[in-house]
């Protein structure tokens, strides 16, 4: 720190170490006593000020990310849903989170830059037909969108599929936060616009284009035939179709569901995206009405229950092996998250917050269960003491119940804690909408941060 103190109508310069350097005033000048006293005075304040707050700032850890647009409804009233950002977009971390985030490795990224100018002519969709179910596609659309952004395309916002039938992503999500950082084209609009001016050139990667609801709205097909890929072998495939890919000159490029849920950008940009990932009106409304009637709007803790229909064990020992690298106390802690219970829920809570319960048998907070009603006993043992499940205009026991399922995914992500299983895709996606807000020990509460990093990563970049 530099001090400037004045005497006698002479400035000095007074610098630690460095000692200290006279300059005489100019034009000629003299403070008289009063002035001087009334400078120091000021100079005094300010250095009192300064001390404070540097003291002020070693209680807590403030990441600052870059402010958004202000269509964002969030900014206005400092809160994004569950999310809660803190008023100006500071994101405040108490003492006992910045360690647990330094442990990790992990700093949030901050938000994705703002769309400027035009978007790209250039279009990349993705085919949700045939890789899994609602949660793996919600993976493939977002994985494509940022594979859209970083191969400067727009991404045209499609559909999921469920039951045979197809249904737009807007029946359950709001894009218009994610629209205001990246370059998106809603379906109605991409079939006028195509329509107005057809693509000049079509590629498809994995799977073609024409059962999609724009491939038959606009008449595209693509040449050859569709190509599956291993499983989990994703670098391998991504290593394989990224070069072609980065460089195809086409108009409009089609991925297949698999290729797109392969693709994927590095934790960071995952990060952002889902964050900005919103609820549809209707589900929103319902989320809102759950937390305020059942919470009271205060703070809750949220598990999801995912077995997988008895095969979350079995795939550990198969593909996670063969797909990563894990070590075999890993491997014990993940198969515990195939059958989540009231004691693991319990330890995970203590080794990630300051929880302690005057009843052994209960939570002592208000705890969310999100379950896929496939493990009676784990569910039972849950909501005996203490967990709920919602019950709402959405409620259905059936997995496939997408806007039930959209209601537990958007309840989850507000959660202040959140334990999950690193094997389910719900969960993942979860996890990944919390992790641009809330800190690593509360966001993913018990998982391996460096896998979750191997999990989220393959050759694209």
């Amino acid at each position: 720190l530099t001090v400037s103190v004045l005497y006698w109508g002479r400035v000095t310069l007074v610098v630690p170490f460095l000692g200290n350097c006279r300059i005489p005033p100019h034009p000629p000048f003299r403070m008289k006593w009063k002035q001087r006293h009334v400078f120091t005075s000021i100079i005094a304040t300010g250095m009192l000020f300064v001390l404070y707050e540097v003291i002020h700032q070693q209680q807590v850890v403030s990441v600052t990310v870059p402010p958004r647009g202000t269509s964002i409804a969030c900014i206005r009233d400092g809160t994004c849903g569950g999310d809660r950002i803190a008023s100006g977009e500071d994101i405040i971390f108490s003492k006992s989170d910045s360690e647990h985030l330094s442990e990790n490795r992990w700093i949030p990224p901050g938000w994705p830059p703002a769309v400027k100018g035009e978007c790209p002519k250039r279009y990349l969709s993705v085919n949700t037909h045939t890789w899994g179910r609602h949660h793996n596609q919600l993976q493939s659309v977002m994985n494509a969108l940022v594979t859209a952004h970083l191969l400067n395309r727009t991404f045209v916002l499609g559909h999921f599929r469920h039951a045979k039938h197809w249904y737009s992503v807007s029946d359950y999500y709001d894009f218009s936060e994610i629209a205001y950082h990246y370059c998106v084209i809603d379906h109605d609009a991409m079939v006028a616009e195509a329509r107005r001016k057809p693509f000049s050139s079509i590629n498809c990667y994995g799977q073609n284009v024409n059962d999609l609801p724009l491939g038959k709205a606009l008449g595209l097909k693509c040449p050859g035939k569709s190509e599956s890929f291993p499983n989990y072998d994703f670098k391998a495939v991504v290593a394989r179709k990224l070069p072609s890919l980065a460089s195809d000159p086409a108009t409009f490029i089609n991925l297949s569901g698999q290729l797109a849920f392969y693709l994927r950008p590095g934790l960071s940009h995952i990060s952002q995206v889902y964050a900005l990932l919103k609820p549809a009106p209707d589900i929103k409304k319902e989320v809102d009405r759950f937390q305020s009637s059942m919470f009271r709007n205060s703070d809750y803790v949220a598990i999801h229950l995912r077995y997988r229909e008895g095969t979350c064990i079995e795939e550990l020992n198969t593909d996670f092996v063969r797909a990563f690298n894990i070590s075999e106390q890993l491997h014990l802690s993940l198969q515990e998250q195939c059958k989540i219970n009231y004691a693991y829920s319990k330890r995970v809570l203590e080794d990630s917050i300051d929880y302690t319960s005057s009843d052994p048998n209960s939570f002592s907070t208000p705890v969310f269960l999100a379950s896929d009603h496939q493990n009676a006993s784990a569910e039972k043992d849950l909501t005996s003491r203490g967990a709920v499940l919602y019950e709402g205009a959405f409620s259905t026991k059936e997995i496939g119940g997408l806007k039930g399922l959209a209601t537990d995914y958007f309840l989850m992500r507000g959660g202040r804690v959140f334990i999950g299983n690193t094997a389910s895709s719900v969960s993942q996606n979860t996890c990944y909408g919390r992790l641009l807000t809330i800190p690593w020990n509360r966001a993913c509460a018990g998982w391996n941060f460096d896998l979750l990093q191997t999990m989220t990563t393959t050759a694209l970049k």
